[in-house]
This record gives structure tokens, sequence and C-alpha cells, in this order.
């Protein structure tokens, strides 16, 4: 995975979900639903630098239409990113390239 050097402080976890059983079968289903826990996975919802201000104010209405206190901000990050890349190496932990 690539990152711009400002997210590093991310440490963030991605999941895939393969069932070779539907895979086998010709009626596969478009998505799974996998229920979580969003309040105990998220800490803000930053916004993009380049979102008009009235943009946050639209994502904070909707976190509390749904019942989230999620700090809404919007980034300060606008200049070119630096990119660290990370490859997997045979033990499974990240390594820097």
């Amino acid at each position: 995975m690539c990152k711009a050097l400002a997210y590093q402080h991310e440490t963030e976890v991605r999941a895939v979900f393969n069932s070779s059983s539907y895979m086998m079968q010709g009626d596969s289903p478009k998505g799974n639903f996998i229920e979580v826990d969003l309040k105990s996975l998220i800490k803000s919802v930053v916004i993009s630098p380049l979102a008009p201000e009235w943009f946050k104010s639209i994502i904070e209405n909707m976190c509390t239409k749904f019942g989230f206190n999620f700090q809404v901000e919007q980034s300060i990050i606008s200049v070119p990113p630096i990119y660290k890349c990370l490859t997997m190496a045979f033990t499974g932990v990240l390594q820097p390239r």
C-alpha cells in the first residue's frame, strides 16, 4: 500500500471477504453485510482540503442524523503528497520500501 507521508499516523485496517462457496454459485451476492461498531472504529471524520466550507456542515448533520457524534474537521493538508510505499514481506509484516 502506498500512502502519503502526511497520513503515516493512520493505522487503518482493511478486510477482504472471500468465500469460495459464493464464487462457485452463479447467483453470487453483490456484497456481504458484516456488523461492526462504528463508534469504536471511527475517531473523527476528516474532509478533503479541496471541499468547500459548506460541505463540513452537511457531514456533521449526517453524523447527527444517524446517531454519531464524530469530530468533523477539514484537512489542512493541501501540499502535493510525498509517498512512502510499503510492501508485504514474507513474514506478513509491512516493511518500508
